[in-house]
């Protein structure tokens, strides 16, 4: 075992530690979903903060003193370990100063094509799957880039700081981010700034998302919001269907919302690749939760027109492979 490796063991040793403050728990589990509609009101309240909600594969970043900063996926992966993925993310070598030892954070990583648009997150969550060397020689083949955010942070040294107010909390973010060599997503307290975001999601005109915004309290810790753009729905997968076309391969999948009971089927928006790989090995992808967008759905839960758009990184059943 080389020093890295002893380093990186004591890593998880830490992550252990401070479990209590969810460091290796997905963010989305403190978050709660609202209707566009009803964040098109808070803009006019100046206690709420609109950041740009990125699309991409979440991340937690440890903080040791003397040491480079680390990355890990929150979700572990399909045996059941956390997964370094600092090689991945790219990570700057720079030494973290003794007065932020023991940080931990929140952010994002996207891959950027040479215009600088977001990639899909399918594409990303791949990148993310593959060996580092791999990974590499993806990227500069496709001329992509990767593209690091902190959003959040539960620790600052070794202080607790995930239940005080977001504007404590946003100072933090900005304090951590040039170490990481990430940015801060773009956001806005102001009325002019909140529409201009919303509006540059809304149009297609920003370049990171057209996901949607995350809605931050600046004076209170009331749990975070967030709303999409698009109708977006995550359901989790309860059947595998064969193709009547193509023998060997899924036609589709059928989904629930608790994972019991059937509500429809999905047939569109899978590869080949995809729909070969779920014939195969059906128990590999029941349990797990997909992004599908849709036109609308019934009340009892079926949806118009759905179209498969990505795995969902952080829910249900791991897509993440274990890496060497």
């Amino acid at each position: 075992m080389t020093d890295l490796d002893f380093f990186y063991k004591g890593l998880f040793s830490i992550f252990e530690k401070h479990a209590s403050i969810n460091a290796l728990t997905p963010y989305h589990t403190r978050t709660r979903e609202i209707p566009m509609e009803q964040a098109r009101k808070l803009v006019f309240d100046p206690t709420k903060l609109f950041l740009r909600k990125d699309d991409g594969v979440q991340v937690t970043y440890l903080l040791h003193a003397g040491k480079p900063p680390v990355a890990f996926t929150p979700k572990p992966s399909v045996s059941g370990k956390h997964i370094n993925r600092t090689e991945q993310l790219q990570l700057p070598k720079t030494k973290v100063p003794h007065e932020l030892s023991g940080t931990i954070a929140h952010g994002e990583v996207l891959l950027l094509d040479s215009n600088g648009k977001a990639l899909p997150l399918k594409d990303i969550v791949g990148y993310m799957n593959m060996e580092p060397d791999k990974g590499k020689h993806y990227l500069e083949d496709n001329g992509y880039q990767i593209y690091r955010t902190v959003f959040d942070v539960d620790k600052i040294g070794n202080k607790n700081i995930s239940t005080q107010p977001f504007k404590y909390r946003l100072e933090a973010v900005k304090a951590i981010a040039p170490i990481i060599d990430a940015d801060v997503p773009e956001h806005s307290a102001t009325v002019k700034g909140k529409l201009n975001l919303l509006n540059s999601i809304r149009t297609g005109k920003n370049k990171k998302t057209n996901e949607g915004i995350v809605i931050q309290d600046l004076n209170d810790f009331s749990g975070v919001l967030k709303a999409k753009n698009k109708k977006v729905f995550d359901v989790i997968v309860t059947g595998i269907v064969p193709s009547k076309n193509l023998p060997g391969a899924a036609g589709g999948i059928e989904y629930s919302y608790d994972g019991k009971t059937t509500v429809g089927k999905i047939g569109t928006g899978f590869s080949i690749k995809e729909r070969i790989e779920m014939m195969k090995n059906p128990k590999k992808y029941i349990g797990r939760y997909a992004v599908v967008q849709s036109i609308g759905k019934t009340p009892n839960g079926v949806l118009f027109q759905p179209s498969f758009i990505s795995w969902h990184p952080e829910k249900g059943r791991s897509i993440w492979s274990d890496i060497k």
